[in-house]
């Protein structure tokens, strides 16, 4: 909630990333009340056996356009601009 509240919703974020980046955004749900369908659950629970089999949450995955993960990194407590300049780090042709 951090991660989204204090980085991927900010404007300065959006606007950095908005070229570079294709976002998606994986739920897992705790709750009840937020579950989600089985369809959406079974595909996000591909997901995390694919790119998270430490069950690390949050966790961003910075994959190029072929699949290959070219980084991984939680929430960290950071400007937006700082976020991006990490993430852009995992590739410099970013």
């Amino acid at each position: 909630m951090k991660l989204e509240k204090e980085i991927w919703s900010s404007p300065e974020f959006q606007k950095l990333a908005k070229d570079r980046f294709v976002m998606l955004k994986a739920d897992f749900p705790r709750r009840k009340a937020n579950k989600l369908s089985d369809e959406q659950a079974a595909q996000n629970a591909k997901l995390a056996e694919m790119y998270n089999e430490q069950g690390f949450f949050p966790l961003v995955v910075v994959l190029n356009s072929s699949g290959k993960v070219l980084g991984k990194m939680g929430y960290e407590k950071l400007s937006p601009k700082s976020y991006y300049n990490k993430l852009i780090s995992f590739d410099p042709s970013l």
